[in-house]
């Protein structure tokens, strides 16, 4: 960090949503001394919390739920469109099968 600047970070955790304000306060002070260099200068941040640390495992549970009613569905919705294309490929085998039973007559066939 370059001399005479200085950078801090804090990790601020909302218990509730809405709009809030995050006051930060400053001083500067004068390196060794301890004494105020520029009076207190007060920071207003303005602040909107959509969610919050309570309410996350919530918001993943319902998440969970509605993919699992999709997913859900989905399988139904497969598995019924696979029913139907196997019914209709054995119905179109059938008649095919029955045909190559009989003779040209309808009557069964003959070998010689």
């Amino acid at each position: 960090m370059p001399c005479g600047k200085q950078s801090w970070e804090w990790l601020v955790t909302p218990h509730k949503t809405g709009s809030f304000t995050l006051q930060v306060h400053l001083t500067v002070l004068q390196g060794g001394t301890g004494s105020a260099l520029l009076p207190d200068q007060t920071v207003d941040i303005p602040i909107q919390v959509n969610q919050t640390s309570e309410n996350t495992l919530a918001s993943i549970w319902n998440g969970i739920k509605e993919f699992s009613l999709v997913l859900g569905a989905s399988g139904v919705s497969l598995g019924a469109i696979i029913v139907f294309v196997v019914r209709r490929i054995r119905r179109r085998r059938e008649p095919a099968a029955a045909g190559a039973a009989t003779g040209p007559t309808g009557g069964p066939r003959h070998s010689a």
